[in-house]
């Protein structure tokens, strides 16, 4: 009987490494913030995730780039942002 296990040096090309991918719940627990600001961070595009069978994957190596580079706006700009007409206020 043969099993339908596929190892993943099968499928992946020689050169090319596999990024650590994580539920929002697991990368939630893992940097100790909430699902919410995980899933927004998705959604918006600021960090790597996709979406498979309704489930979200989060880029763990990315995620943790993410948060090593932000830093809180000390200053706030000298002119509010206008989008659409809507003034943005801080």
């Amino acid at each position: 009987m043969t099993e339908n296990t596929i190892n993943i040096t099968q499928v992946q090309p020689a050169g090319v490494k596999v990024p650590k991918m994580a539920s929002v719940a697991e990368v939630s627990e893992m940097f100790g913030v909430s699902q919410y600001f995980v899933r927004k961070l998705a959604s918006s595009g600021k960090i790597k995730a996709v979406r498979i069978s309704g489930r979200i994957l989060v880029n763990v190596d990315k995620f943790t780039e993410f948060l090593n580079n932000s830093t809180l706006c000390d200053e706030e700009p000298d002119e509010p942002q206008t989008i659409g007409g809507i003034r943005r206020l801080y």
